[in-house]
C-alpha cells in the first residue's frame, strides 16, 4: 500500500566536504514489521545561474552565489525523471522540498517561484537570451533573520507535475523577486561552504524483504573505576565466650512415614536448533551514485619549495589558506590575494589561566600474588578438642560526628588587561554591478552591501591600522575602470588611509598602496572597506590586504 513515512536525513557536512557527495539519487529502505518502506531520492542538479538586467550580456553560471533581486532572476534544473528509480510516477512522492542556503539577506520580501518552458545552459544563459517566465508554482517570504540559514520551500505538487507530464513541464524554474526582495544563495560551484541547493523527494513503495541481521559491534572502552570511599570506624571486639562441654549423642528415632509424592521437576534443556532455511533471493543492486566534487587537502604549513593545486589547504602565521590557483609555488599566503584566500583566521592567544587545584591521589592496583611456598610435611593429627559456644557478637560502636565546613577563601584580585592585539585582514571578491558597496575588511563576494550601516565588523583589539593594498584583475567586458578604496570606521571613511587604481585591459593585473597613512580604532569599533568605481560594465577580480597592529 502507499503510506507517507519517515524521511532519512543526512545532516549538512562540515566546511570543505562537498554536498554533491550525496546529489546522486540515494534510496534507503526502512522495514516496520514487514508493512512500510520509505524511499528518499535526492535528484542531482544539473543546472544554476542567474540573469542580470545590469549585465545583459554576461552569464554568471560559474558564479559562487546566485542573486534574487531587483533586475536579477535566479535559475535552477534538475535531472528528472532520469534521477529516479525507473517507473516512478507522480503518485510515488509522499513529499518534496527544495533548500536554497541564504547566504545574505540585504532586504526582506517574497521570493516566486515560476515553471521554464525548457531546459537550458548554465554556461551561456544571460539575460539576452532568458527564456519566457511560466506560471507561478510556488512563494516563500523571506526577512533579515533568514540570513546563515537554509530556506525550505514546499514543492510536492510542482514535483509530482514534472513526473507525470515531464514533456510539456521539465524539470526547470525560475526564483523571482517581489516586494522588493534581496537576497543572495550559494550555488553549487561554491566547494568551500558545499552549501548547494537541494531537492529532496520522499518517495512511497511497497515492503522489501527483510536484510540479513548485521555484525554486532565491539564491545565500548570500560569507564573509569570510581574512588573508593572512606571505612567506618571499627565497632568494639564483644569479649570471647566459655567452650561449652559436647552434649551426648541421642539414640535413633523410629523411621517416620512415607512422605507425599514431591513436585513434577524442572523440564529439560530444550533439543537442538533445526538447520537454518535457504536463504532467499537477493535484491537488485542500486545504481551507483555521481561522484562527488573533489574536497579540500590540507597539505600541513607552507614551504616556498612546494607547487600547490588549487583546493590545496596550508597553515601560515596561525591562520589557515586555500589555494585559488594550480602551479601555485612560491607565493606566501599573507601578500598573494590572487593565489591565496584566507579560510580561517587565527585567533590572538589568550591570557594564561589559573593553576588549577591538585588532583585526589589515584587508587592503584595491588600487585600480583607472590608464588606459593612448598608445602611443610604434615603432622600428626591431635585429639579433636570438644566445640565451645560461640560467644555473643559486641556491639557496633556509634559513628562519630562529621567535622564543621570550612570558611571559603577570598576571590583573588582580577588580573591586568592583556594589551591590545595585531591582525592582518584579506578581502577579495568580483566587483557588483553598482556604483558604490561596502564590506568588511575580510568581505567575500557575498558580503557587500550598499551602506555603510550594514558593513563593518566589531574589532576584538584595539590597533592601529597602517598599511593598505588593493590588486585588481581584469577579467572580461573591455572598458576602463577607476576604483577607490577607503577605510571605514564607525560608518564614516577614514581618508587617511585610501588609494586609486584603473584597470583599463583584459587580463591585465593593476595595483595601488598606502603604506603611509594611519588610522587607529579601539576595541569595539566597526570596521569596514568602502568602494567606489567609475564604470560598473567590466568584471574585475578584486583583492584587499590591510594591516593593524
Amino acid at each position: 500500500m502507499n503510506t507517507p513515512g519517515i524521511t532519512a536525513k543526512t545532516s549538512h557536512l562540515p566546511l570543505g566536504i562537498p554536498r554533491r557527495a550525496l546529489a546522486a539519487v540515494t534510496l534507503l529502505s526502512v522495514l516496520l514489521f514487514g508493512l512500510v518502506r520509505i524511499a528518499w531520492a535526492e535528484p542531482t542538479l544539473t543546472g544554476d545561474t542567474y540573469i542580470s538586467t545590469t549585465r545583459p550580456a554576461n552569464p554568471f553560471g560559474l558564479a559562487t552565489t546566485l542573486s534574487v533581486a531587483t533586475g536579477n532572476t535566479t535559475y535552477l534544473q534538475f535531472n528528472l525523471p532520469l534521477g529516479l528509480p525507473a517507473g516512478i510516477t507522480g503518485t510515488d512522492v509522499a513529499k518534496a522540498t527544495l533548500k536554497l542556503y541564504a547566504t545574505s539577506v540585504v532586504t526582506g520580501g517574497t521570493m516566486t517561484l515560476r515553471q521554464l518552458p525548457s531546459f537550458w545552459n548554465e554556461g551561456t544563459m544571460t539575460n539576452q537570451t532568458a527564456l519566457v517566465l511560466g506560471a507561478q508554482v510556488g512563494s516563500k517570504p523571506i526577512v533579515l533573520a533568514d540570513r546563515g540559514k537554509w530556506v525550505v520551500i514546499d514543492v510536492t505538487a510542482l514535483v509530482q507535475t514534472w513526473l507525470t507530464t515531464p514533456g510539456t513541464n521539465p524539470s526547470s524554474l525560475a526564483l523571482v523577486s517581489t516586494l522588493g526582495l534581496n537576497v543572495v544563495f550559494d550555488s553549487k560551484e561554491n566547494a568551500i561552504t558545499s552549501h548547494e541547493p537541494v531537492l529532496e523527494i520522499n518517495l512511497r513503495g511497497p515492503a522489501g524483504a527483510r536484510g540479513a541481521t548485521g555484525a554486532t559491534g565491539v564491545t565500548g572502552a570500560r569507564g573509569a573505576t570510581g574512588s573508593i570511599g572512606s571505612t567506618g570506624a571499627r565497632g568494639a571486639t564483644g569479649s570471647t565466650g566459655a567452650n561449652g562441654s559436647t552434649g551426648a549423642t541421642g539414640s535413633a528415632g523410629a523411621n517416620g512415614v512415607t512422605g507425599a509424592t514431591g513436585s513434577t521437576g524442572a523440564t529439560g534443556v530444550n533439543g537442538a536448533t533445526g538447520a537454518t532455511g535457504a536463504t532467499g533471493t537477493a535484491g537488485t543492486t542500486g545504481a551507483t551514485g555521481v561522484t562527488g566534487a573533489t574536497g579540500l587537502t590540507f597539505r600541513g604549513a607552507w614551504s616556498n619549495i612546494t607547487t600547490y593545486a588549487a583546493t590545496d589547504t596550508v597553515s601560515f602565521g596561525g591562520s589557515s589558506y586555500i589555494s585559488l590557483q594550480n602551479n601555485n609555488l612560491n607565493q606566501p599566503p599573507g601578500g598573494s590575494p590572487l593565489f591565496w584566500s584566507l579560510l580561517a583566521q587565527g585567533g590572538a592567544t589568550g591570557a594564561t589561566g589559573t593553576t588549577g587545584a591538585t588532583g585526589a591521589t589515584g587508587v592503584g592496583t595491588t600487585g600480583a600474588t607472590g608464588a606459593t611456598g612448598a608445602a611443610g610435611a604434615n603432622g600428626a593429627t591431635g585429639v579433636t578438642g570438644t566445640a565451645g559456644a560461640n560467644g555473643a557478637t559486641g556491639a557496633t560502636g556509634t559513628a562519630g560526628t562529621n567535622g564543621a565546613t570550612g570558611a571559603t577563601g577570598a576571590t583573588g584580585a582580577t588580573g591586568a588587561t592583556g594589551a591590545g592585539g595585531a591582525g592582518t585582514f584579506l578581502a577579495g571578491f568580483l566587483n557588483p554591478a553598482q556604483a558604490s558597496w561596502y564590506t568588511t575588511v575580510s568581505g567575500d563576494s557575498v558580503a557587500f552591501t550598499n551602506g555603510p550601516e550594514w558593513a563593518g565588523g566589531a574589532m576584538p583589539f584595539a590597533c592601529t591600522f597602517t598599511r593598505l593594498y588593493m590588486t585588481a584583475r581584469h577579467i572580461s567586458t573591455a572598458g576602463s575602470d577607476t576604483i577607490t578604496v577607503t577605510l571605514v570606521k564607525n560608518g564614516v571613511d577614514e581618508l587617511a588611509l585610501t588609494c586609486s587604481l584603473t584597470s583599463t585591459t583584459i587580463g591585465a593585473t593593476t595595483t595601488c598602496n598606502d603604506t603611509t597613512g594611519t588610522v587607529t580604532v579601539a576595541a569595539g569599533d566597526m570596521v569596514g572597506l568602502h568602494f567606489a568605481q567609475s564604470n560598473t560594465a567590466p568584471f574585475i577580480r578584486i583583492g584587499v590586504g590591510t594591516t593593524c597592529q
